[in-house]
């Protein structure tokens, strides 16, 4: 007879900040849209949101970014804000449910995944491209 297994507690920390806190964005979100602007509410959540990471950073020490890497940050965070959360923003302020909006984006990975290997398949080339570290695309 085995020992039974223990849930090691960081393992626990994680499930718990990815369902709690991951998910409670799209309740934010369907609360903040009801009095704000959708982007402009999207826009002060990246605004503070880096403000915090960028001072936790040179806290510890990290050298300031770059001007190419400010430039680079800056076109990605826009097309976050007009294509990625932004329209999240806009779906739950024009009455998508917040649990419907978290299940679309929680499948992006998945319809990624089969637009990869149905391009595999179809015999195309597929170049891998980096999209961050550790990711990649092919």
């Amino acid at each position: 007879m085995s020992a039974p297994r223990r849930f090691p507690l960081p393992l626990i920390g994680a499930f718990f900040a990815l369902y709690f806190i991951w998910g409670s964005t799209y309740l934010a979100i369907r609360i903040g849209v009801e009095s704000w602007p959708p982007l402009m509410m999207g826009g002060i959540r990246f605004v503070i949101a880096g403000s915090l990471l960028y001072a936790y950073q040179r806290f510890r020490g990290v050298p300031a970014p770059t001007w190419q890497q400010w430039k680079a940050a800056a076109a990605i965070g826009v097309l976050l804000l007009s294509f990625g959360n932004g329209a999240v923003t806009l779906a739950e302020h024009m009455g998508v449910a917040s649990g419907v909006a978290a299940l679309t984006v929680a499948t992006v990975p998945l319809f990624t995944l089969l637009c990869g290997c149905s391009a595999v398949f179809s015999g195309a080339t597929v170049i891998p491209v980096s999209n961050g570290p550790g990711l990649s695309s092919a």
